[in-house]
């Protein structure tokens, strides 16, 4: 049986705050000194993968679905060792990776004072103290010890002066650490499709050596988001978007009071269904609240050739870089919804109607879970025996529902590597699924479609076990 994979959660905003920052649990682009359309963002992996320090620099615009001008946007970060970038606490919700949002004692939040309810590592709700020590210029709050706030001098990790030219600028930026961006411009800050070249000077302290390297510019985007209704968001289907398409990757984003899902789709197809199930998780619950939607096209070029210099007290300097040159074009929109409650205080809302996920066959432990035409739904999980195991329900699919996907990525080299990595790693270890993103990015997409098709279409009670993992 093949071992399906959770994909994580893609991260585009990243805020410098010392050399800390960044985002974790992403895909990251292609391996080698090169390569773009890997899409995604990410925080380019730890675990097996080469140690490596991580440069993200990411142009960017945005823009509303019902027109008008833009806004640019640069982002760099700079990070001495990826392997420390904390992962995200995501779950799969109809193919699409789900953080909700944490829930101390029950809900909303019942940590004390200076406290503040966040994730752990282990991905449990905990009241983590919030380090609010005033401290003067140039330092920073951090526990010496736990519950004891002591203030230290900030240390940065950068790569100096960054300087964006070329036939892809619409005109010619110059950042210096900490790489904060201000312009009263509008207007997207790259050409679709055009050469961008970006310099480094080189850190003065620890950080990036210098380096001279080329990226590609992605395209702009324009969806369908400003036609869409109240009545469509509100509904009980699939929310469609529409794009022109493009040659990167999509990515959606699907945020409301209980979570942040996001989604990724494929950019040359035009289209994308938001699954219903993934509405709901964002919404999080009964009453009148809001939803917001955001999609984005994303370009990534990596190098992974860059080196390092100096030593940090408080984290290890890794000697090799790897550099995410990155573009981004935006659309956004919020909408009211009203989400309607279950009459039997028992059931719960799933996108086709309140079901009893306790005893129902077609909803049995979450609105997605379909049990066997030989199995029961008890205490909300399937029990009895199953005629079809997953190894032959897949098996079935390869030449039929999933021949397409199928084929295509049993012709993928990439495909085929992507897969055999995966297997590889032990079931949970995100930072090994993660490395394998990294190391075989195109092959990660359509491994991505065969096992959608496969978990949400042909199988899903069958391979059930599986695709939870």
């Amino acid at each position: 049986m093949r071992r399906f994979f959770t994909v994580s959660l893609p991260c585009l905003a990243l805020t410098l705050v010392a050399y800390g920052s960044g985002c974790g649990g992403a895909k990251p682009g292609p391996s080698g000194n090169g390569g773009g359309g890997g899409g995604g963002g990410d925080d380019g992996g730890g675990g097996t993968s080469t140690p490596h320090a991580l440069g993200v620099v990411a142009l960017g615009e945005s823009h509303a679905p019902s027109g008008g001008t833009s806004t640019p946007s640069v982002l760099a970060a700079f990070i001495p060792d990826a392997a420390a970038v904390p992962q995200t606490c995501a779950t799969q919700i109809g193919g699409c990776s789900f953080v909700s949002s944490p829930q101390c004692g029950g809900s909303g939040s019942s940590c004390g004072q200076g406290e503040t309810c966040t994730w752990d590592s282990a991905c449990n709700p905990t009241c983590t103290a919030t380090c609010s020590l005033q401290c003067g210029t140039g330092q920073e709050c951090y526990f010496a010890s736990p519950n004891q706030p002591e203030c230290r001098q900030t240390q940065t990790f950068d790569a100096g002066a960054l300087a964006f030219a070329g036939a892809g600028m619409t005109t010619p930026i110059t950042l210096f650490p900490p790489y904060a961006y201000t312009s009263s411009a509008q207007g997207a800050p790259f050409l679709a499709g055009k050469s961008i070249e970006v310099q480094a000077s080189g850190a003065a302290g620890a950080g990036f050596d210098k380096f001279d390297e080329q990226f590609t510019a992605t395209s702009l985007l324009a969806t369908n988001l400003a036609s869409l209704s109240a009545t469509t968001i509100s509904g009980t289907g699939a929310i469609p978007l529409t794009w022109a398409a493009g040659s990167d990757t999509i990515n959606v984003v699907v945020s409301g009071t209980g979570g942040v899902a996001t989604c990724t789709a494929t950019d040359s197809s035009g289209s994308f269904q938001i699954p219903r199930a993934v509405v709901t998780a964002a919404l999080g619950g009964a009453g009148a609240t809001e939803l917001s939607l955001t999609v984005t096209r994303e370009r990534d070029d990596w190098y992974k050739n860059q080196t390092t210099h100096g030593s940090l007290s408080t984290a290890t300097v890794q000697p090799v870089g790897w550099l995410e040159l990155t573009t981004t074009s935006t659309e956004s929109a919020s909408f009211q919804v009203t989400v309607q409650e279950c009459s039997d205080p028992g059931d719960v809302m799933c996108p086709d109607g309140c079901f009893d996920t306790q005893t129902d066959e077609y909803h049995c432990g979450s609105c997605t879970t379909v049990c066997s035409s030989t199995q029961t739904c008890v205490e909300g999980e399937c029990t009895g025996t199953s005629t079809t195991d997953c190894a032959t329900c897949q098996s079935t699919a390869d030449t039929g529902t999933c021949s397409s996907s199928f084929t295509t990525c049993e012709s993928d080299t990439e495909c085929n590597s992507y897969g055999s990595c995966y297997a590889a790693c032990a079931s949970g270890d995100t930072t090994c699924d993660s490395n394998c993103e990294t190391e075989y990015p195109d092959g990660y997409t359509d491994f991505l479609s065969y096992k959608d098709c496969i978990c949400f279409t042909a199988c899903p009670s069958e391979c059930a076990t599986a695709c939870a993992e």
